[in-house]
This record gives C-alpha cells, structure tokens and sequence, in this order.
C-alpha cells in the first residue's frame, strides 16, 4: 500500500507478472485514503518501508483472517484451503 509507487498501471503490471487471479483485489489511491485504509487494517507506519509483515484473508463469511510476521506456506495454505471450502 505505497500510494507514491503503486500507481495503477503498476498494480496492473503486478497482476500479470504473478498470475493473480482476478479475484484478488489490488488498492492504491490518494494518500490520505491509503492511509486511512491502513489505519482501519491496524497495519500503518510512519515510515512505509519499515512495516511489519501482514497477510489478510477474508474467508466467505466475511471474518478477517490476520496473520502477522513470517507465515509457514502450508500453514496458510491451508487457511485458504478452509475458506474456500466454507470451513
């Protein structure tokens, strides 16, 4: 989420570098809204390249799955496999 670099065409540049599939969504925007955005996410940082790693998923039931710091693969593999399985 770094408004001064994720310009759309690069989102879209992102995308088609790593397949992303068409459901994933990708945000930038004005910089006051990004960082309103990171502030609802608990994910904000005064220096943007100083930031934590955060994963978040949203499973089908709309419950926010927050994974922070390094993620095991297959522990989040298998987080994805049981939102899409409707748990």
């Amino acid at each position: 989420l770094d408004p001064d670099y994720d310009t759309p065409e690069r989102l879209l540049q992102y995308r088609a570098q790593y397949d992303a599939p068409q459901q994933w969504r990708f945000f930038t925007g004005q910089p006051a809204a990004v960082k309103s955005i990171r502030k609802a996410f608990n994910a904000d940082s005064d220096n943007k390249m100083a930031h934590r790693a955060l994963v978040l998923l949203r499973s089908r039931d709309s419950i926010w799955v927050r994974f922070e710091g390094a993620i095991k693969p297959d522990i989040l593999a298998a987080e994805v496999r049981a939102n899409l399985s409707g748990r």
